[in-house]
């Protein structure tokens, strides 16, 4: 819903998200992928550690994230 966004929801939950993962002694890499042409998704998966792949996956940009 367009009333809830870019209010910083997506920043806290995924960094919960990442912290939670992290936990996990067998996870040492989160992988998340985005439209090429979404500017705010890039921009938050890469101020949360987010690089880019160089792979495309489903015509979406491929992120790794290592933990």
């Amino acid at each position: 819903d367009h009333k809830f966004q870019r209010q910083g929801f997506g920043k806290k939950a995924l960094s919960l998200i990442i912290k939670e993962m992290s936990k996990n002694k067998q996870c040492s890499e989160i992988y998340i992928s985005y439209e090429p042409e979404n500017y705010f998704a890039k921009k938050l998966y890469e101020e949360l550690g987010f690089e880019n792949t160089g792979k495309i996956l489903d015509d979406e940009m491929l992120y790794c994230l290592k933990i």
